[in-house]
């Protein structure tokens, strides 16, 4: 019906927020990424659905890009691109015009670790020895950040781990499924 193409991008995103982010396991970030994008962008997301073109997409992208890399530009265009796949879905648009937007060139990927100097000066600063016990929070935050080091597991997974995780006797950690960003055991 004719009625069916005269929602908004906002429309499509709070929509989406509410059916859509709110079950996924990143749905924190994903409503704080919305909310900043409807806030810093109203007259993109004022648009009507079937008015948004890739030029404008790319006009978001490229003043989006005065503030943020690449990378992210290209993260929130995900989003952007899964909302319209959503309204095509939902039958609120036809297309999604992420599909033909040109996106930005990731810059080249980070090369380099943490030396051993940096992290003993974060531990120093939080407070965190490894002669002394842990008794603060600052020395948990030192240990994770040691843990996230040696092992690149994220900060979500490091403070879901629970005691039956661990086997000390062969010094391994083993992450369940359902605290995974991927849903997989490892």
């Amino acid at each position: 019906s004719e009625r069916t193409y005269q929602y908004s991008l906002d429309e499509l995103s709070e929509r989406y927020e509410a059916e859509i982010t709110e079950k996924k396991k990143g749905a924190r970030w994903e409503v704080i990424r919305l909310k900043a994008m409807r806030r810093d962008f109203p007259e993109l997301f004022a648009m009507k659905l079937r008015k948004i073109r890739p030029i404008h997409i790319e006009q978001w992208a490229t003043e989006r890009e005065k503030a943020v890399k690449g990378s992210t530009v290209n993260r929130d265009m995900t989003l952007l691109s899964a909302m319209f796949q959503q309204g095509r879905r939902w039958e609120w648009c036809e297309t999604s015009p992420t599909t033909l937007a040109k996106k930005p060139s990731d810059p080249p990927p980070r090369d380099r670790r943490v030396t051993e100097m940096e992290a003993a000066l974060i531990c120093a600063a939080l407070g965190y020895s490894e002669s002394e016990p842990v008794t603060q929070v600052s020395h948990r935050v030192a240990v994770a950040f040691l843990l996230c080091i040696e092992t690149a597991m994220r900060r979500g997974e490091i403070s879901q781990i629970t005691e039956s995780d661990i086997d000390l006797k062969n010094r391994v950690i083993t992450l369940r499924a359902e605290i995974t960003k991927a849903n997989a055991s490892r």
